[in-house]
């Protein structure tokens, strides 16, 4: 609803049984059937700058389960593993990496409360990140200016996930 209207939104939306992706947290499917009302010049601008996703980690233990659900999920040629890692393909969008909970402890990523798996950490992409910094401070969250410049939130300021922030 707005001031001076309300809104006639539609969706088409699938929740996602958790065995078929593993290393995210939760997913869904979702089809905006009224995308031109719902995306209107001027609404799409979020103050802290971000313009999309970059990178999504997930953490698993079994790779090979895991290869094997994303397989079913995205077919063979849009699933790529090395070793401990696995790289999926969604055809458009964020990156997704899968990683183990040791890769993700060498990159500071790591939650072991969490369990097995889990989503590590979203990496969004920011028109300006002076202007970032400048939204977070203004609203009291709590970050870090990495040696290569990006911004780290912490998983207690996250929803349970790192928050990076990186320059487009």
């Amino acid at each position: 609803m707005l001031e001076d209207r309300t809104l006639d939104l539609h969706f088409k939306t699938v929740m996602l049984d958790h065995s078929l992706y593993p290393g995210l947290t939760h997913a869904n499917l979702c089809e905006h059937l009224t995308p031109d009302t719902l995306r209107q010049p001027g609404w799409l601008d979020h103050p802290n700058g971000v313009r999309a996703f970059g990178r999504l980690v997930g953490v698993v233990s079994d790779f090979d389960a895991a290869e094997s659900a994303y397989v079913r999920l995205l077919g063979a040629e849009n699933v790529r593993r090395d070793g401990e890692q696995l790289w999926l393909n969604f055809g458009e969008g964020a990156d997704v990496e899968l990683i183990s909970a040791t890769e993700a402890a060498q990159r500071g990523d790591a939650q072991p409360e969490r369990g097995e798996a889990y989503l590590a950490s979203a990496t969004l992409l920011v028109k300006d990140l002076q202007v970032t910094r400048q939204v977070l401070t203004s609203n009291g969250i709590r970050f870090e200016i990495l040696e290569d410049g990006n911004i780290r939130v912490n998983p207690a300021d996250a929803c349970g996930a790192h928050l990076y922030f990186k320059q487009a």
